[in-house]
This record gives structure tokens, sequence and C-alpha cells, in this order.
């Protein structure tokens, strides 16, 4: 799976399973076209090549799901020749993650992401994360400004559409702070998706005078 506008690379292997060595090469995919015509490489029987071998690394920008189906042709002439078939799909899909960050005095997730406490008032900050794209996302990293790393690399597989909800335990405010947090869900390097979201605690001094 890839994200659209990735450049994925095609490597086309072949083996020789006959019993005469072929010396000229065909292969065209039908999304990519000719990649080469009448290559001169001597496949003997048993033996295989790739195309990255063959210095000729294919690139395509996938902007859209594809499956190439490529044919290659081995040869000597017209009578002693053999051709095999493959497939490949390149699925492009759209990760997205939302997150909402809310803080309660009680170990429950709130609504809130603003609340006013008295100094010293442990709170509780609650982490809602909701697929909103379309692929499977196994892999989550939730770094806090103020907290730190919550976890990283935690594997949970979250479909399309499904939430998960995460709260460490309390901490005590001294002073007023607004805490951001990120959320990272990926698969790899290239199906990575995240959000960030915010809460503000503000310490209050309520006094009185008569």
């Amino acid at each position: 799976d890839v994200v659209a506008g990735t450049t994925v690379y095609y490597c086309y292997t072949v083996t020789n399973t006959g019993d005469v060595t072929l010396n000229l090469h065909n292969l065209t995919d039908d999304v990519l076209g000719t990649i080469f015509n009448g290559l001169y490489y001597v496949l003997t029987p048993g033996s295989s090549i790739n195309t990255v071998q063959a210095g000729l690394p294919i690139p395509y920008v996938a902007n859209a799901t594809t499956t190439n189906v490529a044919t290659w042709t081995a040869y000597n002439d017209a009578i002693v020749m053999a051709m095999a078939e493959a497939s490949a799909t390149v699925t492009v899909v759209n990760p997205q993650i939302d997150m909402v960050k809310t803080v309660s005095t009680d170990p429950v997730c709130g609504t809130e992401s603003e609340i006013m406490v008295l100094a010293g008032t442990p709170v509780y900050y609650c982490y809602t994360g909701t697929n909103t794209g379309d692929t499977v996302l196994n892999y989550h990293d939730l770094v806090d400004s103020e907290l730190g790393p919550l976890f990283l690399g935690l594997t949970f597989p979250l479909g399309p559409g499904s939430v998960v909800e995460f709260m460490p335990p309390p901490v005590p405010i001294a002073a007023t702070t607004t805490n951001t947090a990120t959320w990272t869900a990926y698969n790899d390097d290239v199906v990575t998706a995240s959000a960030t979201s915010s809460a503000t605690v503000t310490v209050v001094n309520p006094a009185i005078e008569l």
C-alpha cells in the first residue's frame, strides 16, 4: 500500500525452466508499455535474471490503485521461443487520523479542552484517536509536549472508522498549562498519518475580602 504520488519501483524476474539457452528477450507491461525489446542476455537452463540486475530500475508514480500485467518473451528465433506472464498490484490508500484531547478532574474522558482548577488539583487527560482514512493503521506513537512520549510503536490495528481512547494516570497541576499532543499512526514510512490537539488547564486562586 502507498499514498497517492508515491514513486514505486517494479522488478521483473525471469527463470529459464526449459532445457535450451535463450539469448533474446522482450518485456512489455500493459501499463508501462515496452520495457525492452530484443535485449541480448544469455539465459541458460535453470538460471534467472531480473531487471534490477540488468541495470534497469523501473519507476512509476502511483496516483491510483493499479494492477500491471507483464509479459516476458525469451527466444532465439521464431521457433525457439518461450513466454511467461505475471502481474503486480499497487494499492493507493488515504491514511488519515483525527485526535481530540480533553481534560477533566474526574477519571473519565471529558468533553472539555479547557478547565479551571486550584493549584495541586490532579487532572485526567484523555486522548481519543479516530481513523478517518480508508486503511487499517497498525502502529501508533503518542507524544505530549508536557508529559513526553505516552507510547511509541504501540501495536494496535485501528480500522477505518474505529475509535480508541487513552487515559494516562492523573497529573497534579501547579500552574496554568497548555499541553499539545501529536498522535502518529502508521504502517511504514509511506503509509502514515498524524494529528495534533491541545488542552489547557488554568490554575486560579479564588479569594474574597469583606
